[in-house]
């Protein structure tokens, strides 16, 4: 990424946490109060990031690394950079990579961060596709904890468990079920053009997917490609659900140690 972008981004994270700042409807006394009010809780509810990003940085480093080891099909996908990346890099794109899609609308700023940051090591087309691969395994690694959870709710609160929470936690099954179908057939088949295909059949959005797979159909391609190659080395797929999971876990005793 160039120096420039680099610096835009850092200066529109500074002016969001000035703006956060300047809209907290409570006096700088008060703040402090609160601060002093927690004692080791407050470095303890911090220090639990260190481990989350820590997880979440090892579940992107073994994504971007195995999508890197991918076979390269095309004459334009021989330029990528092989190269692997390190840990230390992959935290510090994990830590800056969530600070932009926390104070960007929807949470879409850390996508392209990532991406321009990430092609100077892999290639543009591999930091696509490793890219799309953590944010739908982060997705996923979510409906993990909350299966954990339901299961938890079972086991220990059966005699409070009635018809209507029954009702509820067969429905989530259900959709569970669902999501992990259509997750699975994406990596398994590859998911870019799987997506792009339903936008061609939307009115408003058919000329414009149209377009992009013509003029993007090589790199559409080589994407699907590393995606599905995730799919097919078992260990790389399920250890980096897996640390990413866990990293889900270790988060909610923030929650615990505010409570």
């Amino acid at each position: 990424m160039r120096p420039l972008y680099r610096n835009l981004f850092m200066l529109f994270g500074l002016l969001a946490i000035a703006f956060m700042f300047y809209k907290f409807d409570i006096s700088w006394a008060k703040v402090q109060i609160a601060i002093l009010g927690a004692g080791y809780y407050l470095p303890a509810m911090i220090g639990v990031w260190f481990f989350v990003y820590a997880c979440n940085a090892t579940a992107f480093q073994i994504i971007v690394n195995t999508t890197s080891s991918a076979q390269v099909l095309n004459a334009e996908a021989e330029t990528e950079r092989p190269d692997k990346l390190g840990f230390w890099r992959s935290y510090k794109l994990t830590v800056s990579g969530f600070a932009f899609s926390y104070t960007t609308p929807f949470g879409f700023g850390g996508l392209p961060y990532r991406i321009m940051e990430l092609t100077n090591y892999v290639g543009k087309n591999r930091a696509l596709a490793s890219t799309v691969l953590y944010s739908t395994m982060h997705i996923l690694s979510h409906f993990c904890l909350w299966t954990l959870a339901a299961v938890l709710l079972i086991l220990f609160y059966t005699e409070k468990i009635d018809f209507w929470m029954g009702s509820v936690l067969a429905l989530y099954f259900f959709v569970l079920a669902v999501v992990v179908y259509f997750f699975f057939a994406g990596y398994r088949n590859g998911m870019v053009l799987n997506v792009l295909a339903f936008l061609q059949k939307i009115p408003f959005l058919k000329r414009h997917a149209n377009r992009l797979y013509e003029a993007k159909r090589a790199s559409l391609e080589q994407m699907d490609i590393n995606i599905s190659y995730l799919h097919s080395r078992p260990k790389a797929f399920y250890s980096s659900l897996f640390f990413d999971a866990i990293g889900r876990v270790i988060n909610a005793f923030e929650f615990y140690f505010i409570l």
